[in-house]
């Protein structure tokens, strides 16, 4: 399957990482971040092992990140990585 990654997705790490270097420095958000480039290439070589959520308009499936949450679909032979979300979002809000 084909990977991809929503521009929404990358206006998301980037803002997750701008935040973490404010809190946490640069050492620790580049670490972060490159946690989520990581989990991107997991999802890639098992897109199936997230439960499909219930309750979004598309059939998303979800993967802890620390304290952020990856929302990922699977169309056809593609898998979409659509948002970057904290844990205390309103995920409906957003998806």
């Amino acid at each position: 399957m084909q990977l991809e990654i929503s521009e929404q997705a990358w206006r998301d790490i980037a803002s997750i990482h701008r935040e973490n270097l404010e809190r946490f420095g640069s050492a620790q958000a580049a670490k972060y971040s490159r946690g989520f480039l990581n989990l991107f290439d997991v999802i890639a070589a098992n897109p199936r092992m997230a439960r499909v959520r219930k309750g979004f308009a598309l059939p998303y499936r979800m993967h802890r990140h620390g304290s952020h949450l990856v929302f990922y679909r699977i169309d056809g032979e593609r898998i979409i990585i659509a948002r970057l979300l904290h844990f205390k979002q309103n995920w409906q809000e957003y998806l």
